[in-house]
């Protein structure tokens, strides 16, 4: 990304590498949060399922497009206490399981 010479497609690549790494960061602390909590979610935050969704999604899309699979909805804002971190991670796996399963 700090290299002034590099193709789009790179400086794309580096931001999508990013931002993945970012959200890996986050799953594994909301893992360990989880853990010492003895399997209660202790960060409980209101969260939009709709953006969760969201994020679940654009993450698995171009795999989705590749199997020649829309993935298409209407989002309608969901808010629930919990923890934004677990609930993208149980939507990636049921999105990801409907594109890579069905």
């Amino acid at each position: 990304l700090a290299d002034p010479d590099a193709s789009p497609e790179l400086a794309q690549l580096g931001k999508t590498l990013l931002a993945t790494n970012e959200r890996s960061e986050q799953l594994v602390e909301g893992l360990l949060l989880l853990a010492r909590s003895e399997n209660k979610v202790v960060d409980k935050k209101p969260v939009d399922l709709s953006e969760v969704a969201a994020q679940a999604v654009d993450q698995i899309r171009e795999e989705a497009q590749a199997k020649g699979i829309a993935l298409r909805g209407v989002r309608q804002q969901a808010f629930v206490q919990g923890n934004g971190v677990l609930l993208e991670r149980i939507a990636l796996n049921l999105v990801q399981n409907a594109v890579r399963h069905n």
